[in-house]
């Protein structure tokens, strides 16, 4: 019993790891796909993960080789030789899979452009378009036009080049597709000016603008805008040239941008004959942080002086440049070893990634034998967890509640001191002979006002006030003292009556001065004495809080 237990036991696992290789693989393949169209690079890193190609179903090796060859085109590399593009197009000419079929034939013309044989590119861009299924998917036909339209260029061929480039704009229109319809114009522009066609180039720039500031990209504009600047700069049309290169700096003030930007404007009003912004700008690029664009600004300065006779300045512009240049070869040295240790790096993460994978293929074997004692471990255990924390919730609640009314019965505690030291207050100004001449304070408020009467205070009345006032608060004045140290008698005076609460008319009749000068003396103590400006806060506030 104990042996047909184990021969069950094995197939199984056998048959678990085969579909977890079956499911990895689909995975991979997928993600890997994704990673095409936006990091190729991580693309190829991925499919790495699968180590024998030939385990795959067919299908799925024409996925694998269609997505390396994708991947492999899309990051720069090269590929040893077309065998393997030849493979993959001829497996979905005979399964007649139109869509891995036009991929299959863009990516062997794109391998021929790489390579400089831009007839055979030509060739196979054709018919990548041809292999389009009908319908309404014109954007990967928009795309293959516009590379066989600079195939045509390299062929030196500028009108073939408008015309396929047409043909690109019109099915990326067909596509409703924004995006490839600015890049068919950008492409057809580009077509124009190596056909001589300056005119017709540029008003494809603008309408490929048009579109770009309908979307909102920002980034895209200054881009044209530069390149526009460079037509007109190539046509001899400085004024214009300068134009465009200015509002592409408006749009896109890069720190990176601004030497590259200063050195081309010093060159453009060079061109106009104007020598003194010439040699403006030409400074301004000398101080940006871009090496490489201060030694030709230098150059040129070196070149401008000599030309008017300054050989002095000339030479010493030309030091300059050789200074920085060398400066430069060093940087360049340096970014080669950042480069070779980056490699390193991956190479060394790579070979990690690899010995996980064989470690989780590892543990993947073993957790079948114990998944069935870890699922009985894991149910035990969350019973016990589940009772062991329903009674430390349980606990907690209590102390929680004990915690709440002990709080509660603190801030009442804390409520009644304070009402009683109110009170206590109250009663202890009640007591002074002075608190029975505000008004304010004594309640007689109305009666006084009746009589227009103002309020004399005598000396011993302030000594009282101050008397009351420390005992009241012992600390206040103190405290006052260090927060305002400039403050005269009188303006002590003046905040112990803020203090116990002497309103407005009450002071105005004490200090024989109108409510307006109250005001304007509280505002000055707060600023003046106090060195408080916030406009919130109020003389009366600040006192408040000061006991």
């Amino acid at each position: 019993m104990k042996r047909l237990l184990l021969y069950l036991i094995i197939p199984l696992c056998l048959l678990f790891t085969a579909c977890q290789n079956r499911k990895h693989h689909t995975e991979v393949l997928s993600e890997a796909a994704r990673l095409s169209d936006s990091i190729p690079s991580q693309a190829l890193m991925k499919l790495e993960e699968i180590k024998n190609v030939k385990r795959l179903s067919t299908p799925e090796q024409a996925e694998y080789n269609l997505i390396f060859i994708k991947s492999m085109l899309r990051s720069g590399n090269k590929l040893s030789s077309d065998s393997i593009i030849h493979a993959t197009t001829q497996y979905y000419q005979e399964h007649n899979d139109s869509a891995g079929l036009h991929q299959a034939l863009y990516y062997n013309g794109l391998y021929h452009y790489r390579n400089a044989r831009h007839d055979s590119a030509v060739f196979y861009f054709d018919k990548a378009v041809k292999a389009v299924p009908a319908g309404n998917n014109n954007d990967p036909k928009a795309g293959y036009k516009r590379t066989a339209g600079y195939a045509y260029l390299y062929l030196e061929d500028a009108e073939a080049a408008v015309k396929t480039q047409k043909e690109s704009l019109q099915y990326a229109s067909a596509s409703n597709d924004s995006l490839a319809v600015i890049y068919s114009l950008l492409s057809l522009a580009d077509a124009y000016r190596y056909n001589k066609e300056t005119d017709k180039s540029i008003r494809s720039y603008m309408q490929a603008l048009d579109q770009v500031r309908d979307k909102g990209n920002r980034d895209l504009e200054a881009d044209i805008l530069n390149i526009v600047s460079g037509v007109y700069e190539s046509d001899n049309r400085i004024a214009e040239a300068l134009h465009y290169k200015n509002l592409s700096q408006e749009i896109k003030r890069s720190r990176q941008d601004v030497p590259a930007t200063n050195l081309y404007r010093a060159i453009l009003f060079e061109k106009q004959n104007n020598p003194d912004s010439a040699r403006h700008y030409a400074q301004l690029a000398i101080k940006g942080n871009d090496q490489f664009v201060a030694d030709l600004a230098y150059q040129l300065l070196g070149i401008w002086d000599a030309r008017e006779g300054r050989y002095t300045e000339a030479l010493n512009h030309s030091k300059n440049s050789d200074r920085i240049f060398n400066s430069f070869l060093s940087g360049i040295h340096s970014g080669d070893m950042q480069q070779k240790y980056e490699k390193e790096k991956l190479e060394n993460e790579n070979n990690q990634l690899k010995i996980k994978q064989q470690e989780h293929q590892l543990y993947l074997l073993m957790s079948a034998f114990l998944l069935l004692l870890m699922l009985i471990a894991i149910y035990a255990t969350r019973v016990h967890g589940r009772r062991k924390n329903e009674k430390v919730k349980a606990e907690n609640k209590m102390l929680r509640l004990k915690q709440e009314n002990l709080l509660l019965k603190q801030q009442q505690e804390i409520s009644a001191l304070r009402e009683k030291e109110a009170v206590l207050r109250e009663s202890l100004f009640k007591r002074i002979n002075f608190f029975h001449k505000l008004p304010s304070l004594s309640g007689d408020e109305d009666l006084h006002h009746q009589k227009q009467g103002k309020i004399k205070i005598t000396g011993d009345d302030w000594q009282e006030l101050i008397n009351g006032v420390r005992d009241a608060y012992p600390a206040f004045l103190q405290k006052l003292k260090q927060h305002a140290p400039t403050l005269s008698d009188d303006d002590i005076r003046f905040c112990c009556l803020l203090k116990i609460n002497v309103n407005t008319r009450d002071l105005s009749d004490i200090y024989c001065v109108s409510k307006a000068a109250i005001t304007k003396r509280k505002y000055r103590l707060k600023t003046e004495k106090f060195q408080i400006n916030d406009n919130t806060q109020n003389l009366d506030t600040i006192l408040s809080r000061i006991n």
